[in-house]
C-alpha cells in the first residue's frame, strides 16, 4: 500500500466497485488526493483502464479536470497509456483538451510524442491548440518534426500550425528538419510559407541556408535558393 492513500484510493486501486459504491455512499470524498502523487481516485481508475469505475466515479462528482501533483489530468494519462475508449468518454464528459502539465505539456503534445496519430487527429477535432507551447516553446509541430513523421506534420500543418514557431532557443520546425537531414520535410516545410531570410536567436542567428551548406547537403542547399534564400547573408560573430 503507498502512503498517505485513503481506503477509498485502495478500493480503487483494486478495482473493487461494490466497495466503491458502499464507501461513498458511507462518504468517502471522491476527489482526495494521495500523500505520494497527488492523485484522485480518478487518476487511479483510468491509468487502471477501468471505464466502468472512471464512470461512476464521474458520475459521483470526480473532477475530469484535476491535476496530480505533476499537473497531469485523468486526459494525459488516458494518451500516455494510449487508451482511446477512455480518452474519448473523458473528452465527452467535458475534460479540457487544453490543460498543460508541469511541464506544459498538452495531451496533444504527448500523443505527437507518442506518434499516436489516431489520438492526434481526435483532439485537434475535439478543439486541442496545435500552437500550444510546452515549457521549452516547443510546439506539436516541432515534435513531430524531430521525429520524421511526415504524416503527423501534414496534418498538423493542414490544421494551421505555425511553420515559424521558434522554441526557447530559437529553433523552428525547419532547423530540425534540416538537422535530420529530411529532403521530403524541408521540402513540405518551404511549401507552408517559412520566412526563410529570417535570422533566428539559434547558433549565432545563422539562417537556414547557413545550416544547409554546413550539413554538406547539396540538394537542400539547391531547395533553399530556389525558394529564395539570401545566399549573402551572414550570421553573427558575437557568442
Amino acid at each position: 500500500i503507498n502512503f498517505g492513500v485513503t481506503p477509498f484510493h485502495i478500493a480503487v486501486q483494486n478495482n473493487q466497485m461494490e466497495m466503491v459504491r458502499m464507501l461513498l455512499v458511507k462518504g468517502a470524498d471522491v476527489n482526495a488526493r494521495d500523500n505520494n502523487y497527488g492523485e484522485t481516485p480518478l487518476h487511479i481508475a483510468v491509468g487502471n483502464k477501468n471505464m466502468e469505475m472512471t464512470q461512476m466515479l464521474i458520475e459521483k462528482g470526480a473532477d475530469v479536470n484535476a491535476g496530480d501533483f505533476y499537473g497531469a489530468t485523468p486526459l494525459h494519462i488516458s494518451v500516455e497509456n494510449k487508451d482511446m475508449k477512455m480518452m474519448q468518454m473523458l473528452i465527452d464528459k467535458g475534460v479540457d483538451v487544453n490543460a498543460g502539465n508541469r511541464n506544459h505539456e498538452t495531451s496533444l503534445h504527448i500523443s505527437v510524442k507518442n506518434k499516436d496519430m489516431e489520438m492526434m487527429q481526435m483532439l485537434i477535432d475535439k478543439g486541442a491548440d496545435v500552437n500550444a507551447c510546452d515549457e521549452d516553446d516547443k510546439t506539436p509541430l516541432h515534435f513531430a518534426v524531430q521525429n520524421n513523421d511526415t504524416e503527423m506534420v501534414h496534418m498538423l500543418l493542414d490544421k494551421g500550425a505555425n511553420v515559424n514557431g521558434c522554441d526557447v532557443d530559437g529553433k523552428t520546425p525547419l532547423h530540425f528538419a534540416l538537422q535530420n537531414k529530411d529532403l521530403e520535410m524541408v521540402q513540405m516545410l518551404l511549401d507552408k510559407g517559412v520566412k526563410l531570410n529570417k535570422q533566428y536567436a539559434y547558433n549565432r542567428s545563422c539562417n537556414y541556408l547557413h545550416i544547409a551548406v554546413n550539413n554538406k547537403h547539396i540538394e537542400m542547399v539547391q531547395m533553399l535558393l530556389d525558394k529564395g534564400a539570401d545566399i549573402n547573408a551572414r550570421n553573427t560573430t558575437e557568442d
